[in-house]
């Protein structure tokens, strides 16, 4: 499962905290072994599960992925995000 939501005040103080991650535009595969959440900063992604939903992230999204995910990740513009695996 994924989801999109507009970051809360709180939300945007926490990521403050976390790792910063950095990509250029790829495409990758990935399964989550653990729940994941971060906080797009700049690019857009795709991001399509095994089931064929197909998710658009962009620059100012705070994302929660959901652990058990088997994810297809199509970096379209270079990304730069916090992020946290809980």
């Amino acid at each position: 499962m994924i989801k999109i939501e507009e970051p809360t005040v709180l939300q945007l103080e926490e990521v403050k905290a976390w790792e910063i991650w950095e990509k250029e535009p790829i495409t990758y595969s990935h399964y989550y072994d653990k729940n994941e959440s971060f906080y797009f900063l700049q690019g857009v992604a795709e991001i399509e599960l095994k089931d064929g939903d197909t998710y658009t992230v962009k620059a100012g999204d705070f994302v929660t992925i959901s652990a058990g995910s088997q994810t297809t990740w199509v970096i379209k513009e270079t990304v730069r995000k916090h992020f946290l695996f809980f």
